[in-house]
């Protein structure tokens, strides 16, 4: 079993609610490894205005040097989303 935090933005329109934009699942730190960018899920997520702030942690980050993602493998990644023209746009890769 898999438990995974996802981010979701609809809109309300009378009692229907439209989903905006693909959910939100979490970025992924580059270059990574051999087969491609650490994936990384989200731990928290907040509501700042129109941005998402999320606190990011890599999955697997024992395969993982800090040159391989930018920084410790094993700890949070901050990153703040905004949401454009319905595709997500990070502060970070």
């Amino acid at each position: 079993m898999s438990i995974s935090t996802a981010v979701v933005v609809l809109s309300q329109s009378g009692r229907a609610l439209t989903n905006v934009a693909p959910a939100l699942m979490g970025g992924a730190s580059e270059p990574g490894n051999e087969y491609g960018p650490a994936h990384r899920h989200i731990a928290s997520a907040a509501l700042r205005g129109k941005t998402i702030t999320a606190d990011e942690y890599i999955v697997n980050p024992e395969q993982y040097t800090s040159a391989k993602v930018g920084g410790d493998p094993f700890l949070p990644v901050h990153v703040e989303y905004e949401l454009n023209h319905g595709a997500w746009t990070a502060s970070r890769p």
